[in-house]
């Protein structure tokens, strides 16, 4: 009996395809950057409006406050107006960096509803200068999807300017139409326009790179499109059809619906606040204070009343009176510090004495302070309890996704991986295995692929993670 055996090098291949994606992703990004500069008048418009609003409800603030003509109420309406005027200002400013930026892919769910309005208030100013009406019909729920919201705003910011730019020479009334419906598990987004239209052997080609209808056109707009909604899972294509008002042509895309589980994960991991405390008006003062700055809390008035509701996957702190009927809050935190779910905790009581703060500090206390508390101190320390518990989620996310990774590796590249964060050279590692030095490279590639290691130093901190 004999055996033979193949080793084919793919390294080359690999570096091809990833060079590929790279290719296209810049693409992407140099076309968001085109269409961001095409709309800069419209833009700069867009954040001028907010701004002149400001500053006149600032002046009329000011007179509002002027002696013999004070009137706090209609001080305090324009100070409201702008305060709502600075954030219209800030989410303009928001969306059209998260447009420029060239970011990797972020995959996560996110609420695709806000998503469309951020770009068609970009585009207003723009429509509205071409003399284009837009009409938008969305679902009054919200419309949860896993993707990368910055190239899922690129398809619609595409195709809308794509039908904007076909109604250029239109005699008639200039309409686009954008419908973002649910479709049993799929999104389907549609934008249609009353422009011209192309010929129906041309509609399989709108979406091929370098193939425009448009004299001036480039032919990238809608390629990306179909790059973009293909790598979400979906696809694009485009129709003709006819209203009483004449031709139209659509253009169409569908992709998957979040799954119900994901969207009751991200509502888990709303961060909430949790109070602890005997005493009702204690819980309500609370509540309300964390409430005022925009916080999610909940109260309960005993250790057991909370794990009896608790969620221990859900995102938070705990704010824990010391002194409670039946376990105390100092049990009750050193348990939950030995726990599986740890939590983030600011301890407070009308008594705390040295011994008391030391021994909450040793089992992990984010503070210990004493009633009645300075509203700003305890804002701080929960602040600091939520950031500790957001970083240690993380922390555990990412040891779960590397727990993953190594699972998928074969036996033989769990050993080479050893035998790599051990800092042996693949000469060394190819002796110590019994195997040629190619395909040790060969499981190694595989391997640091697998792992998304970027290099030997990156490994060792894989390897030490896992580890721990």
């Amino acid at each position: 009996m004999r055996w033979y055996g193949v080793v084919v090098d793919i390294e080359d291949r690999k570096r091809a395809e990833e060079s590929l994606r790279q290719s296209q992703s810049d693409l992407a990004h140099v076309t968001r950057m085109t269409a961001t500069g095409e709309l800069a008048v419209s833009i700069a418009h867009e954040v001028n409006q907010p701004l002149m609003a400001i500053v006149t409800n600032a002046g009329t603030c000011l007179r509002w406050l002027q002696p013999g003509h004070t009137d706090l109420e209609q001080a305090r309406v324009a100070a409201e107006r702008i305060v709502r005027d600075g954030h219209r200002a800030g989410d303009i400013i928001t969306s059209i960096r998260a447009m420029a930026q060239k970011l990797p892919a972020r995959i996560e769910l996110t609420d695709f509803k806000p998503a469309v309005r951020e770009v068609l208030d970009l585009l207003t100013g723009e429509l509205q200068r071409r003399g284009i009406e837009l009409s938008l019909d969305m679902a009054a729920t919200p419309i949860e999807v896993v993707g990368d919201r910055t190239q899922l705003q690129q398809v619609v910011l595409n195709l809308v300017m794509n039908s904007a730019e076909a109604m250029t020479a239109s005699s008639t009334a200039k309409h686009i139409n954008i419908r973002c419906a649910m479709e049993e598990q799929l999104v389907s987004v549609s934008v249609s326009d009353t422009g011209r239209g192309v010929a129906i052997h041309e509609l399989e080609r709108v979406f091929e790179a370098f193939y425009s209808t448009k004299a001036d056109g480039i032919g990238m707009g809608l390629s990306i499109c179909r790059s973009i909604v293909e790598a979400h899972g979906g696809r694009i294509w485009a129709s003709l059809g006819r209203t009483g008002t004449g031709p139209y042509l659509r253009s169409r895309c569908q992709w998957r619906r979040a799954l119900s589980s994901m969207i009751d994960d991200r509502k888990r991991g709303q961060p909430t606040v949790i109070v602890i405390d005997d005493d009702e008006s204690v819980r309500e003062a609370l509540r309300g204070l964390f409430q005022s700055v925009g916080l999610v809390a909940e109260t309960h008035g005993s250790v057991a009343e909370f794990l009896a509701a608790d969620d221990p996957d859900r995102a938070g702190c705990i704010v824990l009176d010391i002194r409670l009927p039946g376990q105390s809050g100092l049990e009750f935190q050193e348990a939950l510090a030995k726990s599986r779910h740890p939590r983030s905790v600011v301890l407070i009581s009308a008594h705390v004495d040295v011994a008391m703060a030391v021994r909450a500090m040793k089992a992990g206390a984010i503070d210990v302070l004493t009633k009645p508390v300075r509203e700003q101190d305890l804002l701080e320390a929960v602040n600091r309890a939520l950031a500790s518990d957001s970083a240690r989620r993380e922390e555990a996310r990412q040891t779960a996704a590397l727990r993953l990774m190594y699972s998928k590796l074969t036996e033989r590249e769990r050993q080479i991986m050893a035998l790599v964060v051990a800092g042996k050279l693949n000469k060394q590692i190819a002796a110590e295995v019994q195997l040629a030095e190619a395909t040790v490279k060969l499981h190694r590639g595989h391997m640091m692929r697998k792992m998304q290691a970027s290099s030997v130093a990156d490994l060792v901190r894989i390897a030490g993670i896992l580890k721990g």
